[in-house]
This record gives C-alpha cells, structure tokens and sequence, in this order.
C-alpha cells in the first residue's frame, strides 16, 4: 500500500502542470487569437474522431468475423 501511495505522489510531483486532452484541443488552443472559432473547430474535430474509432474497431472486427464465415461456408459447400 506504502509503495502504491509512494509512485502515485511521485507520478503527481513530476508530472507535467497542464494535461490538455487530445493534440486537436491543443492545437485549436495554440492557435486561438481573438475568436473562439479555431477552438470550436478543434472540439468538433476532436468529438469526432473520439466517437468514430470505436464504430471503426468494431466495423472491422464485424466485417472480418462475417467474411471469414462466409469463407468457410463457401469451403464446406464444395467439399460436399
């Protein structure tokens, strides 16, 4: 438990003093001047891409699972 507690101050001591969330905020931040309009981009872009990996991972995944059922149906058809 000491040693837990001991790296989770270590990791808060050293750690870095901002955390931005992803490279779009950040960038979205670095270049906002007077209008909001670059950082309103940069969430949009950043929601985006968020919400579409998962659907990605699992369009794959269900894709590939289909054409390999598919593959071996086809095989044990003409085996027969």
């Amino acid at each position: 438990m000491l040693y837990i507690l001991a790296v989770a101050l270590t990791a808060i001591a050293t750690g870095p003093q901002e955390v931005l969330a992803c490279p779009s905020c950040k960038q979205a931040i670095a270049s906002a001047q007077d209008s909001g309009g670059d950082m309103v981009r940069g969430f949009y872009w950043s929601i985006v891409l968020m919400l579409s990996t998962p659907l990605a991972i699992l369009g794959t995944l269900g894709g590939s699972i289909y054409v390999s059922i598919c593959r071996h149906r086809d095989k044990l058809d003409t085996d027969e």
